[in-house]
């Protein structure tokens, strides 16, 4: 769902009802190591709530005062990565509501008369403290005063009271139906706390002078001042916390948005209906204090940032994965920065503003931070594939962090029960995690660009063996850097471009490597049917996937450090389509215990077999074959040969060309494939005549 001015921007997030479920509920409070220290109990019935405490073990009382216990949830910021917002409410039950949203929170436990001692609140040093106040007087007074606090510690916080106007006590558990993304926009936005300022006295008049009489009858004259009109007022506002621009390949325009003095977020810029405009006006009623604006006067504003766009003002946008003057990107996309791993060939590290801009889709999730020294050895474990197979997986995972396209295709065939699109869950989550990890075959080439524009890795699940040519066409464009022109909606003469290339995961029961073209561009892997008593549980393989991220995706960064450090070609005579992806394999794959020779073998074969499962596809190719291992060396027209074959009992089957042009089509078709399987088919003319010369390689 889209932000509109009119609904999920404002101030004011929607309340829902606010029923009392009668019954006992347990709060356990915890250090941040998960020690219980308490529990706090509460009991709602009609006649309102009563709180008590006990000790861990339900005896009556506490071993402190209730000002030293912990904040409630301290055990979920070990979770919360460093200088990432934490919201702060008062009692347990908002900060339950927050983190069913997936939102870091914690409460304090004191009620509202006093605050945590300064101990307790020194948890939330190298964190972003987002105070949420209760809809009451004693709520925000109670607020107002860890603030004062933890300003008085260095630790700078924010406020952010939703509902201003109310003093009914609501709380964030009291949320009604709003989107996440806009809901944490509205809270990462909130106004920093600073202390009051002090009175300034107002000066005491100065007594009047009698002025001089003078006999000139024209009045003083008043400076003019020219009034501005509200849009421009809030673009002078907003200054250069946003930067407008052109993405440099597509020509779409895009703003940036400084959500803080150190986070980033780029958005594409719409017409004053979407994320980015939902943003902005956050950003306006926050950090500036304006009033949220007429649909109108929103609508010019947008139009005016659209018209700021200078010819020059243009950049490169990106998708998870990007490259900027020798260093590789990767965009960690976590909800509250704009944090990314920046890989160079001295090492990796985490810078909070990358030198790139990266654009975040709705259906991508955070990529966990890497571990130093880290290692693909539990992935392989949890695949359990045999040393072929892995050296395939590998070369295709390096290839995917490849500064640049080509990407190969990652052809993964096998029976049911081969654990197929696990396989493609499992490494898709290594690098490009996401909500949706594996779609349906899309409806056309235009399906499969879109999709590929909301995500790095493009992860088609359960295809048939026989893919539509026009498919297959779109397939390898999108593996190689591809581009479609669409006409942009509601619009005549609006234009949108979708362009680029993109790793690829096709899973299938048979091979779909049945084109010669689209066999060139892809690795296969083919997996065995698993046994029963060795599955493993959908929630067990997630689990398995969030402890080994970590490590797995440092020791991918350590491969593409040392790739970027030995930039030398591997020595290689190979003939090999995707060229580029496989050299840039071989470089990153000794960091990996993996020699460049098995990768450069490993793009071989797949071509090979690829070859191979495209001539097997395809009558005519086997055709070929067997009249090159009879004749050796032959030179003929389609004409000829067809009729030759024909007579030697080769042509068969319903898809066998019924005239020469429809073979001289086929057989261009084919003609990578079969030198993949030793047999050299040439065209050669001679005045308007054109002939075939067919031999085999051994010749050369």
């Amino acid at each position: 769902m889209h932000a509109s001015p009119a609904s999920a921007p404002h101030s004011t997030p929607p309340r829902g009802p606010r029923p009392r479920i009668p019954g006992i509920t347990r709060y356990e409070i915890r250090d941040r190591d998960g020690t219980l220290v308490a529990i706090h109990h509460r009991r709602d019935d009609r006649d309102g709530k009563r709180l008590w405490w006990t000790a861990p073990d339900d005896s009556p009382g506490l071993d402190r005062p209730v000002t030293a216990l912990p904040l409630y949830r301290s055990e979920t910021l070990r979770d919360a990565p460093a200088g990432a917002s934490i919201v702060v409410v008062e009692g347990e039950r908002a900060a339950d509501a927050l983190g069913d949203r997936s939102i870091h929170a914690v409460a304090t436990v004191t009620g509202a008369a006093t605050i945590p001692d300064d101990p307790v609140l020194e948890s939330l040093r190298g964190y972003y403290p987002i105070l949420w106040p209760d809809a009451d007087v004693p709520g925000r007074q109670h607020m107002q005063r860890i603030a004062a606090r933890l300003h008085a510690l260095g630790i700078p916080c924010q406020i952010y009271d939703p509902w201003p106007a109310c003093t009914d006590g609501s709380d964030a558990a009291d949320l009604g139906d709003i989107d996440n993304h806009i809901l944490l926009a509205l809270i990462i936005l909130a106004p920093d706390w600073a202390p009051p300022a002090p009175a300034i006295p107002e000066p005491e008049p100065e007594p009047e002078s009698e002025s001089e009489p003078t006999d000139d009858p024209t009045p003083p004259r008043t400076p003019a001042t020219t009034r501005q009109s509200a849009p421009a007022r809030l673009l002078a506002a907003l200054g250069d916390r946003i930067y407008a621009f052109r993405d440099r390949v597509t020509r779409q325009l895009y703003v940036d948005i400084w959500i803080r003095p150190d986070a980033r977020v780029t958005m594409p810029l719409d017409h004053g209906e979407g994320e980015a405009t939902a943003t902005i006006l956050a950003i306006l009623h926050h950090q500036l204090g304006a009033d949220i604006p007429s649909t109108a006067i929103t609508r010019e504003l947008i139009h005016r940032i659209r018209a700021s766009v200078r010819p020059t003002d243009h950049h490169r946008v990106s998708v998870r994965t990007a490259h900027h003057d020798g260093a590789v990107y990767i965009d960690l996309a976590e909800p509250e920065s704009s944090a990314a791993i920046a890989i160079t060939r001295d090492g990796w590290e985490i810078v909070r503003i990358p030198d790139v801009r990266f654009v975040r889709r709705r259906t991508m999730e955070p990529l966990p931070r890497p571990e130093r020294h880290g290692s693909l050895a539990s992935l392989r474990a949890l695949l359990g594939v045999d040393d072929d197979a892995w050296t395939t997986v590998v070369a295709w995972m390096l290839a995917a962090l490849a500064p640049d396209g080509p990407y190969p295709i990652l052809a993964i065939e096998g029976p049911p029960g081969a654990s197929k699109s696990t396989t493609a869950r499992i490494l898709r989550a290594m690098i490009d995690p996401s909500a949706a990890p594996l779609i349906a075959e899309p409806r056309d080439g235009v399906d499969l660009m879109i999709a590929a524009a909301a995500a790095r890795i493009l992860a088609i699940d359960n295809l048939p063996s026989t893919l539509p040519a026009p498919m297959v066409d779109a397939l390898c464009r999108l593996a190689t850097d591809g581009a479609i022109i669409t006409r942009q909606l509601y619009s005549d003469g609006e234009i949108t471009v979708h362009r680029g290339a993109r790793p690829i995961i096709l899973t299938s029961v048979g091979s779909v490597l049945s084109r010669g073209d689209l066999a060139d561009r892809a690795l296969p892997l083919v997996l065995d049917a698993m046994p029963d008593d060795q599955r493993i549980a959908e929630s067990e393989i997630r689990q398995s996937i969030a402890i080994i991220q970590p490590t797995v995706i440092g020791a991918l960064a350590d491969a593409v450090a040392y790739g970027l450090a030995h930039p030398d070609r591997p020595q290689t005579t190979a003939a090999v389509r995707m060229l580029d992806a496989c050299l840039w394999s071989a470089r990153c794959a000794p960091a990996l215990g993996i020699p460049a020779t098995a990768i450069i073998d490993t793009y071989q074969r797949s071509r090979a077999a690829g070859g191979a499962a495209a001539l097997d596809a395809d009558p005519i190719g086997s055709a070929i074959i067997r009249w090159a291992q009879q004749h050796e060396h032959w030179i003929g027209t389609c004409t000829e040969l067809l009729q030759a074959m024909a007579a030697a009992g080769l042509a068969h089957g319903p898809r066998w060309p019924h005239d020469a042009r429809a073979l001289g089509r086929r057989i261009r078709m084919l003609r990578a494939a079969l030198a993949t399987q030793g047999v050299i088919v040439e065209e050669r003319r001679r005045g308007t005549a054109r002939r075939l010369e067919i031999r085999l390689a051994t010749e050369d």
